[in-house]
């Protein structure tokens, strides 16, 4: 059976679609206060409630009914008293309470953010509303009138006419609004009557329009700020569409505490940075710095400006792993305009059930995962003066560094992995045994050397190719040729690396003792193109050209390269490097520079736990 949208059943499961979805979402909050006198109210709610059944956000106050109105293709001619509003009009949804012998015609069960309601009230009443705060476009209807609010400063109030002066489908102004009598009256006056916050109001569209307001702000996804495990930086676009010069500040504020104990815990505000200039005297500085940030737009610029904004996830700390870090960020000018959006983060640490589907049970060390980078080494020592007497080299050398860090905070030195996905797994539900649900879920692997017999039987089948490149399956393999890892008898191996303190963290360290045998392949005293470096046949005696290489990473709090550092200390690490080779000439040669690594994969285990 296929429901039109507007039958009461079809109504109701989207109804619950909505308020489940808003229920499970990780989210951040706020209040929003709306005074309701007796009679007919128009209001704009800039929230999404929680919880958004209208049953439960107005329980104790004295509503008698609450309209929405909701269009289908034809053009609308509003009705200018909402006493005609009866349950039998087509493009509106209704509430009734229970006790209210019209309650069998409800077909509106929960409020929506960046939505208008009409709402009739018995006596004066205070509305307080705590929800999210959501970035949902204006979707007007053309030729048409349309029931809509704005975001705007309650303390510096637009009028009507400064507010659409940019839209030709708004010209000429066709404003109305609610009276004290609860009758839609029109706006003339428009270059003296202000735009309320938090109120709706009927206003026509001259043909199509995707007028915003004389800001437009673009999101790079969704309605809100998420900023995912590995997600570090987002760009907001905000477009200058008035013909006036506007200074826009973004700041961030405090969110609310969750209104339910069973929503995430709030671990904390969001540690926002934004990326811009510092001008001190004759120096001028580009980094990440803190907001709020304020900056000049000017009208006619051909591209929006961007807010490049960055977590700082080194600040999120003392908080369980299932908590949610939430802020809310505010986008306001000098001309009336305010925007309000949440701001969700998650910290470093993964909890329970994120690292079971990683093949991890219980707790694991923030850094986990896999590490890429490089090294570049710009200081070598005088063999003639003491070890740490460096002198600077010519130009930089540089090479690729591998290590991934375990469950269990170890560090292994790895030369090459291979990223690949293990298929989940699923059972009868319980319940109904005719459905397969998830018993396991599928996850990412990673493969490197050795990697046991019984694994390698696995690839192809269970193991698949875990991206796609140019729309095919493709295995992702990562590898460095700076250094061998194998043993004594040309076996390849994965090393633990000795660690003090904290990976990333300033003040940790990682070091090992790289040995490169006499009969490794890549020792630089073995070429086949030179006959001095040969390999020794059976019983030929000669030297042993086998090579110790002690590399050091020292991991500090700032980048020590002087380059950009976004998510520094967090899915990007670094520091010092220092190193001493021994084997190579009479002296041990050490030499020193700088090390980053980038977290390549999140998998904590490898070889997918043999």
């Amino acid at each position: 059976m296929i429901l039109d949208r507007h039958h009461p059943i079809a109504n109701l499961l989207w109804s619950i679609s909505l308020f489940l979805i808003a229920y499970r979402c990780d989210a951040q909050w706020m209040e929003q206060t709306i005074e309701l006198k007796s009679g007919w109210n128009s209001v704009y709610l800039e929230v999404e409630p929680f919880p958004a059944e209208c049953s439960i956000q107005l329980l104790g106050l004295p509503v008698e009914s609450v309209a929405t109105y909701d269009p289908n293709s034809s053009p609308v001619e509003f009705i200018e008293d909402p006493s005609n509003l009866v349950p039998e009009l087509p493009d509106w949804r209704f509430y009734f309470p229970k006790n209210d012998p019209r309650s069998f015609a409800t077909n509106l069960y929960v409020f929506q953010a960046a939505t208008p309601y009409l709402i009739k009230c018995s006596a004066p009443a205070t509305w307080k509303v705590v929800g999210r705060p959501l970035h949902i476009p204006q979707n007007w209807k053309p030729n048409s009138y349309n029931l809509v609010g704005f975001p705007v400063d309650p303390d510096n109030p637009p009028t009507v006419e400064s507010w659409f002066a940019p839209s030709t489908a708004h010209s000429p102004i066709d404003f109305w609004r609610l009276d004290s009598a609860g009758v839609w009256q029109k706006v003339n006056a428009v270059s003296t009557t202000t735009i309320e916050p938090g109120v709706a109001y009927w206003v026509y569209s001259n043909g199509e329009s995707d007028y915003q307001g004389p800001l437009d702000i673009a999101l790079p996804q969704g309605t809100e700020l998420n900023y995912e495990r590995g997600l570090v930086e987002q760009a907001i676009e905000v477009s200058n569409v008035s013909a006036l010069s506007r200074s826009v500040t973004v700041r961030a504020l405090n969110s609310t505490s969750p209104p339910d104990p069973t929503l995430p815990i709030k671990g904390g505000e969001v540690p926002l940075t934004y990326y811009g200039r510092k001008d001190s005297g004759q120096n001028t500085q580009f980094g990440f710095f803190d907001l709020p940030e304020t900056v000049q737009i000017e009208p006619g610029e051909l591209t929006p400006h961007l807010f490049q904004l960055a977590v700082d996830r080194t600040r999120m700390k003392d908080a369980p792993a299932s908590a949610v870090f939430q802020s809310i960020l505010e986008i306001k000018d000098d001309h009336g305009y305010r925007k309000r959006i949440g701001v969700l983060s998650r910290g470093r640490a993964r909890d329970v059930e994120e690292n079971a589907a990683k093949g991890v049970e219980g707790t694991a060390d923030p850094a986990t995962g896999l590490w890429v980078g490089s090294v570049s080494l710009n200081l070598v020592n005088d063999a003639n003066l003491i070890p740490t007497t460096y002198t600077p080299t010519a130009s930089p050398f540089e090479f690729r560094v591998m290590m991934h860090v375990g469950a269990d905070g170890s560090v292994r030195l790895l030369n090459e992995a291979i990223q690949l996905w293990r298929d989940g797994t699923t059972k009868p539900d319980p319940n109904n045994p005719e459905i397969q649900i998830v018993d396991t879920p599928g996850r990412s692997v990673l493969l490197t050397p050795p990697v046991p017999p019984s694994l390698m039987g696995q690839v192809g089948t269970v193991l698949k190719p875990g991206t796609l490149r140019d729309g095919r399956p493709f295995a992702r393999r990562i590898s460095t040729a700076a250094y061998s890892l194998h043993d004594e008898n040309g076996q390849p191996i994965a090393p633990e690396m000795t660690r003090e303190g904290n990976f990333g963290e300033d003040g940790g360290k990682v070091q090992i003792l790289l040995t490169i045998h006499d009969n490794d392949p890549v020792n630089p005293f073995h070429h086949q193109f030179h006959p001095q470096h040969r390999y020794l046949e059976p019983g030929e005696p000669g030297p042993d050209w086998t090579i110790l290489w002690n590399m050091t990473f020292q991991f500090t709090s700032d980048p020590q390269d002087g380059l950009p550092a976004v998510g520094f200390g967090d899915t990007l690490v670094g520091g010092i490097f220092e190193q001493g080779l021994a084997g190579l000439a009479k002296d041990v040669i050490y030499a020193k520079g700088t090390f980053r690594l980038q977290r390549a994969s999140p998998v904590p285990v490898l070889n997918d736990g043999f």
